[in-house]
């Protein structure tokens, strides 16, 4: 049956499911922890917070405008509650109440995305902070009220760990690890650096991790580095050794020390590498940090560790796995809790049966057979490679797949409940690392966009490719989509964008015919953000075309008094991110549309002239598509979650 959207406005959201897992790129427990639960999660998705220790995790972005989350720290102990979070738009945030909620650092406006932060041990008392940014290093020393660059010998601004001594309020030592492989310290708190990696590869260290293996005895420095394994320093970072074979060639994410005894003595060193979780004994001894074990369940990349204070509890956040946590110093690991849905931003698509295809940013592909209430990775390929573009068509029972990967672009049919999927390797007409808008016309009829705004057709199932003559230069393009009538008409639309001198993007939408070989611009417009989305129904009586940038709605029309073609426009709230249009089936009866939102999802029923929410109790988190499911609509929100109306 198709669904009347229309009848569904006062209906309440029904959670359906969710996709769980995805990747987590920093953590944070609190000083507490374990005692409290208290943990911070960040990742591509939003911050998730837990607060019994990892069991369960639900997003707290309360106060947060951004999605993409870069950094998390809390203040020592002795700072009551007090959190920091970054994200990738270059906004840093404040809470007092362990994340609960989040008020904006106004101060730090302006200088830069976040990678690293590090607290001073008394930051209570002396309120410094560092921060580390890809144009050096920041620093404030009254909790985040004013900040001051931290530049002065660094050779290489692209700070990317950073660590204060234990004794930093007598010492005011400072260490940093950077991009290009130097590693730097500071013996005044920042103001000035010099270099204190001699014996270093020259490579990016990734992080940094600083112990005392007695409460008089010099800190010892252990440093991660890209595809060199890890390194250790003995006397403050002024010369280095590797430390331990076994993880010579791998690159090292992120470290961590699992702390025990009367003394608080360094029992066992953890390290999240390229090849799965580490971990070594011994290593407050002169050879710690020498002999190394993969732990038992630790196969999963780590990106982030953090240890709980004198508790053999750790937490690891995995790339594309979501949450892992040890209870034994961490020799074993699984998998924790339940909320966490951090893929970001998941594209999913319609297959036979009502299944459900998805990949993500980070490029993992998955389905579901029942309605999204669970999930299985598929590997995509011959190589299992990140997928990085993916359409989907129906023929019967089987679902139609096209996937773009670096390696290369693939054909592959699933029906059921696929083990894996028979992928047939096509040739490719450009660079596959290159494309990403994989298109499926009906008969397989193949387009493929490229990054580079090129354009090419297959209509042998992907042999042979023509390449399209487009009439758009030096613009990315943002969109393809193919008329309702794709298989007579032969049309489609290309949006295309190019920065202007202002910051800002000159956006194109250009009309295709016959199958994308002739073209004809329709409109122009500027935007702030790089993103359109597009909705053409089914309509010959005004050939309606819908563009949203924004919160501004615009209608694309053939007049029916004039015959000429007209355009209207219309607003939703300030403040609202329009993220996908979706128009009735039944468009040219009901003149209905959908707008999913940074806000929830809003329905139109005039043609796009007037806008109304669409149900209730849909949870505050970008709503990122929009399906129509039998006599119903399915939202997948930023993340992963799946909400039913109807």
């Amino acid at each position: 049956m198709t669904p009347n959207f229309s009848l569904l406005k006062e209906q309440a959201w029904q959670r359906q499911g969710g996709w769980a897992g995805g990747t987590v790129t920093a953590l944070a427990l609190s000083p507490a922890f374990p005692t409290d639960g208290l943990a911070l999660a960040a990742t591509p998705a939003g911050l998730f917070r837990t607060e019994d220790g990892g069991d369960s995790w639900h997003r707290a972005m309360d106060g947060i405008l951004d999605a993409h989350m870069t950094a998390v720290a809390f203040a020592p102990l002795g700072g009551g509650r007090m959190a920091f979070v970054a994200s990738e738009q270059g906004r840093l945030y404040r809470s007092e109440d362990g994340g609960a909620t989040w008020r904006e650092v106004s101060a730090w406006a302006g200088l830069g995305v976040v990678t690293a932060l590090a607290c001073s041990p008394h930051f209570p008392e002396d309120g410094t902070l560092f921060a580390a940014t890809p144009a050096g290093v920041f620093r404030t020393l009254d909790g985040g009220a004013s900040w001051e660059s931290c530049t002065f010998g660094l050779l290489d601004l692209d700070v990317l760990c950073l660590a204060c001594a234990p004794d930093f309020p007598e010492s005011q030592v400072v260490w940093a690890g950077t991009a290009q492989g130097g590693f730097y310290r500071s013996r005044n708190a920042g103001r000035a650096w010099r270099d204190a990696g001699f014996g270093l590869p020259d490579t990016a260290i990734q992080c940094l991790l600083v112990t005392q293996p007695a409460q008089d005895a010099a800190p010892v420095l252990w440093v991660g580095t890209e595809g060199h394994g890890l390194y250790v320093s003995r006397d403050g970072g002024a010369h280095w050794e590797a430390a331990g074979q076994a993880l010579a060639h791998h690159s090292v994410n992120c470290l961590a020390a699992v702390e025990g005894g009367s003394e608080g003595a360094t029992l066992r060193l953890v390290a999240g590498t390229d090849g799965g979780v580490f971990f070594s004994e011994g290593s407050f001894s002169e050879d710690g940090g020498q002999h190394w074990e993969p732990a038992d369940g630790g196969a999963f990349i780590a990106l982030s560790l953090a240890a709980a204070q004198g508790e053999p509890v750790l937490l690891a956040g995995a790339y594309q796995e979501g949450i892992f946590r040890s209870r034994d110093g961490g020799k074993r690991w699984d998998a924790a809790g339940t909320g966490l849905e951090a893929h970001a931003p998941p594209l999913v698509r319609l297959g036979p049966g009502g299944s459900l295809w998805a990949h993500d940013l980070d490029g993992e592909l998955a389905f579901s057979v029942d309605g999204g209430r669970t999930w299985r990775s598929l590997p995509a390929g011959e190589e299992g490679a990140a997928v990085q573009g993916m359409a989907v068509a129906v023929e019967g029972d089987e679902a139609i797949l096209l996937v773009a990967t670096a390696e290369g672009l693939y054909l592959g049919q699933a029906a059921g409940q696929p083990g894996a999927v028979p992928w047939q390797r096509l040739p490719v007409p450009v660079d596959p690392a290159q494309i990403h808008l994989p298109l499926i016309a009906p008969n397989l009829e193949l387009l493929v966009g490229d990054q580079g705004g090129r354009l090419h057709r297959s209509t042998d199932g992907g042999q042979t490719w023509q390449a399209l003559a487009v009439p758009w230069t030096g613009q990315g393009l943002l969109n393809l989509v193919l008329a309702p009538d794709f298989g007579h008409s032969r049309g489609c639309l290309a949006v295309t964008a190019a920065r202007n001198r202002q910051g800002n993007y000159d956006v194109q939408i250009w009309q295709g015919t016959e199958g994308g070989q002739a073209w004809q611009e329709l409109l122009g417009l500027e935007t702030e953000v790089p993103a359109v989305a597009v909705a053409w129904p089914q309509d010959p009586a005004h050939q309606s075309r819908f563009f949203a940038t924004r919160h501004r709605v615009i209608r694309l029309y053939r007049d029916a008094e004039s015959g000429e073609m007209a355009v209207s426009q219309a607003f939703l709230q300030e403040g609202l991110q329009i993220t996908r249009l979706l128009p009735s089936p039944a468009y040219q009866a009901a003149r209905t549309v959908l707008a999913a939102t940074s806000q929830g999802v809003f329905i139109s029923t005039d043609d796009g002239t007037t806008w109304a929410p669409l149900g209730q109790g849909l949870p505050a988190c970008p709503v990122v598509e929009l399906l129509p499911v039998d006599t119903g609509l399915l939202a997948v929100t930023l993340g992963g979650g799946l909400w039913r109306l109807g």
